[in-house]
């Protein structure tokens, strides 16, 4: 079962399944490709049941992702041996960046609303995107910066629209009072 995690198990078959999907695994490439990952994610995380490839944010577990902030791994496989039974239990409680981080990049690609922003900000998603730039690798860093600079210009466009829509308030209230 494919978890995303740093484990040994996890990143033998990330290699495995990255070559059958040309030089990159893409959850979000097909529906299919969704649900068979969701399906399996959803037996220890119930509420991703409810994500789909329109709306995704439910695939991102909140105390998991939080976990993986604070915990952040600077490198993307854990040094040192893993025959620690605790050291097992931590690879597969750790998100490989390069997994995960091109799933936030999809949230953040169907963002439509404010409060969609918003739930990526609760729910550590964004969190873990800052934490991604201490990584020690340079494509990690280069996905995380990415992703960050289309969550700012998101923001932006957002504030924007928000004070344009209340000017247009303020405007149209002027209006009638002179009329």
């Amino acid at each position: 079962m494919f978890n995303g995690s740093i484990g040994p198990a996890d990143q033998l078959l990330m290699k495995i399944l990255v070559r059958l999907d040309a030089d990159q695994l893409n959850i979000v490439s097909s529906a299919e490709t969704w649900n068979a990952f969701r399906s399996v994610w959803s037996i220890y995380h119930t509420e991703a049941i409810a994500s789909s490839l329109d709306s995704p944010f439910a695939l991102v577990d909140t105390e998991d992702t939080k976990r993986n902030v604070w915990e952040f791994q600077l490198e993307s496989s854990l040094t040192g041996k893993l025959d620690e039974l605790e050291d097992l239990r931590i690879a597969y409680r750790t998100y490989d960046p390069l997994f995960w981080l091109p799933i936030i990049a999809y949230c953040l690609q169907t963002v439509t609303h404010p409060s969609q922003l918003t739930v990526m900000i609760e729910n550590y998603s964004i969190g873990y995107v800052l934490v991604c730039l201490s990584s020690e690798r340079e494509e990690v860093r280069k996905m995380a910066w990415s992703i960050l600079v289309r969550c700012e210009n998101m923001s932006e466009v957002f504030i924007f629209r928000e004070i344009a829509e209340h000017r247009n308030i303020d405007f149209a209230k002027e209006t009638r009072l002179k009329s």
